[in-house]
């Protein structure tokens, strides 16, 4: 997800780039001279006696009755019937993942010392993934709006003031949904504290507002990577509040206030979007965040066709000049070789992570590492700069002629980040095998920035039947999967707890893949640690979900955080798949 702070720094920059091409108009020459001449004259009237005016009776009105003052409405206390928050989110959860299509508004805001930053989104959304919105902002007094569309995967824009729609390269919009689907998802949370009944616009709701400065341990650092801020930019106040449809449990609202502490204004402390903050606004403070959604007219929207794109505008043929005389045939010039480096950056192992620097799109990273016959391995490239890199990857067999798979963007149900590349390969070939790493290619341009490398062993450890626990061993950064069938309308509870003898050596982290609105093999839920509510162990893992269609469902078990680099990352292990009672 696109951090905060960056994303509307970046609006900013193309704002403050406009400002600086508008005319400012020269103020009217003011005649001095008329000026005091008419001071002047304003004095001498002022001293003349004036004439004493005559008494005229006031009329004094009839006062009218003080209305009495109707009391504030207080919100309906819990009763023994209303479900717990994290029954309610959940609820919640499974809704919003099914719905076809909605309308929804987005107003973000960012203060930065004594100045207000608003920027308002209104759009709609229609699976699969189709979008379109419009952009409102008010800088210095000035209206600027424009449009944004997402369509079959191919991006469109309309910029400030102008009439056709652009073909772009990426969506530069806000998607409501990344807050409630995938991995991180603020529809996830244990949260404790108990709902109050509210109306809102005329609709029954459960209102839960959660204050994160009091909470402490993983859930509140899985909301601040949510929003892209690591340990150090912990805010000083944070809190959510969710207003959920009581009767539908569609998400009517979700509002996220936060109050940042001082930004360092040294290059060597701060990051680049704070420093990036800091050129736009001055000063060094971030006061405050501020996100509420609203969201309605929910599977209403009809289908979100692609605009008609303007043509580019036809060049002028040149006049024909007269034919010179011939002279002699140069000698062909050599073509210059491309301006990026080919790197070898040598042996990366199974079950490591590791990561380097694409300078430019040019740029070509060469690894290797040995495959093993009937080993089965996910290779991912994942973009570690926060939007600057899209990765690219190929695969290529011991000969290094025979390419064996390549990937741009992985599958949404197995990565992080929807420009992030990963093949899934079996090796049939002992051997050395290469890897080849680079940027996408056109109409990206000239991008560069970080990237991690990482290669998963996974194994496919078949099927298993619901009541049926099955145990396991993991290795460090492994990934196991499991499958079941699953009948609509049938509550699931999975729980994968690390074995009595390794509960030192293994934190387990389990995901739920299965048909969804988004495609047949969606990330549904996913869970690291649930204790203490139901698991005895603090590193264990649990989810339940409510199944919506009767189909094959998988699950996935690895390490937290895949095991890389933590003493957590091995070990044996219990899967259980129960079926819950309503």
């Amino acid at each position: 997800m696109k951090s905060s702070i960056l994303y509307v720094t970046m609006v900013l920059s193309g704002l403050i780039a406009l400002f600086a091409c508008v005319t400012v108009e020269p103020q009217a020459e003011v005649n001095i001279d008329a000026t005091v001449e008419a001071r002047v004259a304003k004095e001498i009237s002022e001293t003349q006696p004036t004439s004493t005016p005559e008494v005229i009776a006031t009329v004094v009105p009839n006062p009218e009755p003080t209305p009495t003052p109707k009391p504030t409405p207080e919100p309906t206390p819990i009763s023994e019937s209303t479900p717990s928050s994290e029954e309610i989110l959940s609820r919640a959860n499974r809704t919003m993942n099914a719905i076809e299509s909605m309308r929804y508004k987005v107003d973000m805001g960012m203060s930065m010392g004594a100045f207000d930053i608003p920027m308002t989104y209104e759009g709609e959304f229609h699976t699969p993934d189709n979008l379109r919105q419009t952009l409102s902002m008010n800088m210095m007094g000035l209206n600027i709006e424009s449009d944004l569309m997402q369509v079959d995967g191919v991006f469109y824009e309309r910029e400030f003031m102008e009439d056709d729609w652009y073909e772009s390269y990426s969506f530069e919009g806000v998607d409501p949904r990344e807050f409630w689907t995938g991995t991180e998802s603020f529809l996830n949370f244990p949260i404790a504290v108990d709902p109050t009944i509210e109306d809102l616009y005329g609709v029954e709701v459960y209102k839960i507002s959660w204050d994160i400065g009091q909470e402490l341990g993983s859930s509140a650092e899985r909301v601040l990577s949510i929003l892209d801020f690591g340990d150090e930019d912990m805010p000083e106040a944070m809190v959510l509040e969710y207003w959920v449809d009581a009767n539908s449990f569609h998400l009517r609202k979700l509002s996220i206030e936060m109050e940042m502490g001082d930004i360092e204004a040294t290059e060597g402390e701060a990051t680049e979007e704070e420093i990036m903050a800091m050129m736009l606004l001055g000063g060094g403070e971030i006061m405050g965040i501020t996100m509420d959604f609203e969201l309605f007219d929910f599977d209403q929207v009809d289908q979100i066709e692609a605009p008609s794109v303007a043509a580019p505008s036809p060049t002028e043929t040149p006049a024909p000049t007269a034919t010179p005389a011939p002279t002699a045939t140069p000698l062909p010039s050599p073509t210059p070789a491309p301006t990026g480096a080919s790197v070898d950056q040598g042996i990366i192992y199974v079950g490591d992570t590791v990561g380097a620097n694409l300078a430019s799109m040019a740029d070509t990273h060469y690894w290797n590492f040995e495959g093993i016959p009937g080993q089965r391995i996910f290779i991912e490239a994942a973009d570690a700069a926060y939007g600057k890199v899209d990765p690219y990857i190929e695969l290529f067999g011991p000969d290094e002629q025979n390419l064996l798979a390549e990937n741009d963007d992985g599958p949404m149900a197995e990565v992080a980040w929807p420009r992030n590349a990963l093949i899934d390969f079996e090796i049939i070939e002992a051997g050395i095998h290469s890897l080849v790493v680079r940027s996408h290619p056109y109409p990206w341009g000239e991008i560069s920035g970080d990237y991690e490398l990482s290669i998963y062993p996974v194994k496919d450890l078949g099927v298993l039947e619901i009541g049926t626990p099955v145990s396991e061993n993991l290795s460090p950064a492994e990934k196991h999967y499991w499958h079941f069938d699953a009948v609509a309308g049938q509550i699931i509870s999975i729980k994968a707890e690390a074995d009595m003898d390794t509960r030192d050596t293994l934190d387990t982290y389990i995901e739920l893949h299965g048909p969804s609105q988004h495609g047949s093999n969606d990330m549904l839920q996913a869970n690291d640690d649930d204790w203490p509510d139901n698991v005895s162990y603090p590193t264990d893992s649990f989810l339940s979900i409510e199944i919506l269609e009767t189909a094959s469902y998988t699950v996935m078990v690895s390490p937290a955080g895949h095991g890389v680099g933590s003493v957590s990352s091995q070990g044996a292990y219990l899967l259980s798949v129960q079926e819950l009672s309503e």
